[in-house]
């Protein structure tokens, strides 16, 4: 019977959402003169969504990258070098660029501390233009006169050569990368300057009865809580059966791991099952899937085994009460990953100083592997929001909080549902303590 009702709970927090959708909507009438009761300032929601959208796609901060410029730098020197081989009379190399006749004998005569001079001057002139940021899309005629005003102190023919070497090795090229932390940052600023408020007085008709509503009276009407609910009943139906049979399927995949399975087991997993979909719908989007999924992973995985835990994160990983953009799906990918590998590499720690050994390396994993995913996303072109590296790693510090303070409820977790975890039995049959090694050899068995 308690396992049922804790089905049943997850299943209610699972569709919670649904129970209650908005009967007013951008486009409905109004049934009834609604007046404000207070006077007060609301955000246009319709404007800041649009406002966001478009600072998303249009504010990319971006930082000069210094291997970048390294790289940029020894094309140059190669370049450089081609060319004093090919100015030699007795060889045959083909030069790196095209030179005219002129060109070519002023080359000839630069030898020695000249052509080291020259060459330095033509590295100088592209140090500066590197450090004022280089553009993929500038065309070649603007990035042969920027390399002839960087050169302009050089006698003409020296001059047009360094500029055609400039071009051959910057044409095309970038030095600059987006930073995520500063467009974040910048994004913010201009998000909150000039917010678009909607102001009203207390006694201010909102909206008259039988008049359309747009989006700025529907949130006013929303501030006021002039907005009735109603039960969302098919979609609402739908979600809660999934979330009961897959906490039916959870049950039944734990018994088919362990046939010795108790009902107090089973109620454990239903239990951390409901308690991460109460957080899940208490934080909404601001939830640390890394946090609400790994800890309980591994956990279980130590005390019931990997199977029971796998099959838990896949429901807990599925059933999400609210819909997922592209950050929060990314984010939520790393977290089964990561919380994957803790459920594999449960019960093989041999006491509880191994037990935060892997938990520390967990954390140190999971910081690596969402940085990495973030990093090749962008790179890839996907939109993944603002999300900054700092946040990215306070969530995994959290999951690694998190994580050592469910490793410190282990014992009251084995006295509450009769359980030995695998690293307590582990530890007990250590035969490499020199106390066990005395009592193996003395009174074996």
């Amino acid at each position: 019977m308690a396992m049922v009702l804790a089905a049943l709970l997850v299943g209610i927090l699972s569709s919670w959402p649904l129970l209650r959708e908005p009967v007013l909507a951008v486009g409905a009438i109004a049934e009834q003169d609604y007046r404000a009761p207070a006077s007060a300032q609301v955000i246009d929601r319709a404007a800041l969504k649009a406002r966001r959208s478009d600072l998303g796609v249009r504010t990319v901060v971006h930082v000069i990258d210094g291997h970048q410029n390294l790289v940029l730098v020894e094309a140059l020197e190669q370049s450089l070098r081609e060319l004093g081989r090919s100015i030699v009379t007795d060889d045959l190399a083909v030069p790196p660029i095209d030179l005219s006749q002129e060109e070519l004998e002023d080359q000839q005569q630069l030898q020695g501390d000249a052509r080291r001079a020259w060459e330095q001057e033509v590295l100088k002139a592209q140090q500066r233009m590197l450090a004022q940021g280089l553009v993929a899309s500038i065309s070649e005629q603007s990035l042969r006169s920027a390399a002839q005003q960087q050169l302009f102190t050089l006698p003409e023919p020296q001059q047009q050569v360094g500029a055609k070497l400039l071009v051959r090795s910057l044409l095309g090229q970038t030095n600059l990368r987006p930073d995520p932390d500063l467009t974040r940052q910048l994004a913010e600023k201009l998000l909150n300057q000039n917010i678009e408020v909607i102001e009203v007085k207390a006694g201010d008709l909102i909206v008259s009865r039988g008049e359309q509503i747009n989006s700025r009276q529907l949130d006013l009407l929303d501030h006021f809580n002039f907005v009735p609910r109603r039960l969302q009943l098919e979609d609402w139906a739908w979600s809660f059966g999934e979330a009961v049979l897959g906490s039916w399927l959870v049950v039944q995949g734990a018994r088919r791991w362990n046939p010795r399975l108790q009902p107090q087991h089973g109620l454990a997993l239903l239990l951390a099952m409901a308690l991460v979909q109460g957080v899940k719908l208490w934080l909404r989007a601001a939830v640390s899937p890394l946090a609400v999924l790994v800890p309980p992973t591994f956990l279980l995985a130590e005390v019931m085994g990997a199977g029971a835990a796998l099959g838990w994160l896949a429901v807990a990983s599925a059933l999400w009460p609210f819909p997922m953009d592209n950050i929060g799906l990314l984010r939520v990918l790393v977290a089964f990953i990561i919380a994957a590998i803790a459920a594999l590499i449960a019960g093989r720690q041999r006491s509880r100083a191994q037990l935060l050994q892997t938990a520390a390396l967990l954390t140190g994993g999971a910081l690596l592997l969402q940085m990495l995913t973030f990093r090749v996303a962008q790179q890839m072109g996907l939109s993944v929001g603002l999300l900054s590296s700092g946040e990215l790693m306070g969530e995994g510090l959290l999951m690694g909080a998190v994580l050592l303070l469910g490793l410190n409820l282990v014992p009251a977790l084995e006295n509450t549902c009769g359980l030995v975890s695998r690293s307590r039995l582990l530890e007990l049959a250590d035969l490499q303590r020199p106390l066990l090694r005395r009592l193996s050899k003395e009174a074996p068995g």
